[in-house]
């Protein structure tokens, strides 16, 4: 099964690479970054696999937005920003509608909720947010914030890093992101560097 869930989330990705080639990169990345950081947490490979597998397609719903404004190098509007925070749920939706792939949902769904309970798209907050959501969520901000945007320079790993540990107890699960600063990121700093 976990071969054919494989298959699966690659097509979504090479979808994700047809409609918008920065979201399909930042998705790899964010892929490998979540299996690690699972891994890391003491999670068994198998448990690290379904994280990465969602990590995958944590950005799917974005399929749902117009790739102009996911390519805009100026401040969105809000219209544009209400497509954009749609994502977690279109995404959760679309692999609610694969069987093989509908476990991954709550995990893409809760992507953007925080440990504090400011995010969306429930307010979730502590531990009722999803595991591999919360692994996520680091990967995926540590990723964005530290790649190239059109509309911005990206931040040093240190800066990036340092973003992540003022999050801890805020947007971040505090438990994860000491794993992440202190058993994880600095084997990665230079794959990052060089997939950026």
């Amino acid at each position: 099964m976990l071969a054919t869930q494989m298959k699966l989330v690659e097509r979504l990705m090479r979808a994700l690479k047809e409609h918008d080639e920065a979201t399909y990169r930042h998705s790899r990345r964010v892929k490998s970054l979540a299996h690690d950081l699972a891994l890391a947490l003491g999670l068994p490979e198998v448990d690290a696999a379904e994280v990465a597998l969602a990590a995958g397609v944590h950005d799917v719903g974005k399929l749902k937005v117009d790739a102009m404004v996911l390519q805009k190098t100026f401040k969105l509007h809000s219209g544009d920003w209400g497509s954009l925070i749609a994502h977690p749920v279109d995404g959760a939706e679309m692999l609610e509608d694969i069987p093989l792939l509908a476990d991954l949902a709550p995990a893409v769904l809760h992507h953007h909720e925080r440990w504090d309970g400011r995010g969306y798209p429930h307010c979730l907050r502590g531990e009722q947010i999803p595991l591999a959501s919360r692994i996520i969520a680091i990967v995926d901000v540590f990723d964005a914030i530290s790649s190239h945007r059109p509309y911005r320079t990206p931040m040093t790993s240190r800066e990036a890093l340092d973003y992540v540990a003022r999050e801890a107890g805020g947007a971040f699960d505090p438990r994860i992101v000491w794993v992440f600063l202190h058993n994880f990121s600095e084997r990665h700093q230079t794959r990052l560097a060089a997939n950026a």
